[in-house]
């Protein structure tokens, strides 16, 4: 249900964003960035996020299985929970950049979550697959199991580093001019509250 909950959350804001003038400018440049990109790297793109997104859904698929076995899974609880902490921070992350851009296009957010955390909605996404991989340990039969669910966590972790960096340099090119800007990175970590890493260039 989470895993649903969570497909639904994102498409939904998805489609919501798309709407918003300031995001459809920026969509626009996108688009024109990677207008030469071709169709056999468009292809390998789709297929790529194919076999992520497999890896990642694998463990909820193996702990299914196990379950009609009428299997002890004892991290599915614990698993559930941090699942849900980062369905929770995302959503909330996003709620509330959304509003502040809505009322202050030209500023960087710096309220609510981001008083604390400058990528809140990627630390979210990130509790909530460590969280689906965590439920399925119990479930973890072999080594090819353990190899590929951990390969698809890790990969979806390094991902949302890379994307947070990207937005550092996103965010340094549009505010580092605002000395209230750089006080803020200073100050705030990137994607960590409790870890005093401030950036990642």
């Amino acid at each position: 249900l989470l895993l649903l909950a969570y497909g639904v959350r994102l498409g939904g804001f998805l489609a919501w964003r798309e709407r918003d003038p300031v995001y459809q400018g920026e969509l626009a440049v996108a688009e024109r960035r990677t207008s030469t990109v071709t169709i056999l790297q468009k292809t390998a793109i789709w297929l790529g996020v194919s076999v992520l997104f497999t890896l990642l859904f694998l463990p909820a698929l193996l702990t299914l299985s196990a379950q009609a076995q009428a299997r002890a899974l004892h991290t599915v609880a614990l698993g559930v929970a941090v699942m849900l902490i980062g369905l929770v921070l995302e959503s909330v992350a996003d709620a509330q950049k959304y509003r502040f851009k809505a009322d202050n296009p030209t500023r960087y957010c710096d309220v609510g979550l981001y008083r604390w955390v400058r990528c809140p909605n990627y630390l979210g996404e990130m509790l909530f697959w460590f969280g689906v991989w965590l439920s399925g340990i119990s479930a973890y039969g072999g080594t090819a199991a353990w190899l590929l669910t951990t390969l698809g966590v890790v990969y979806i972790e390094v991902l949302m580093v890379a994307a947070a960096a990207g937005l550092e340099r996103k965010q340094e090119e549009r505010y580092g001019a605002q000395p209230s800007y750089r006080d803020y990175v200073r100050s705030v970590p990137i994607l960590l509250p409790w870890l005093p890493l401030y950036s990642l260039r």
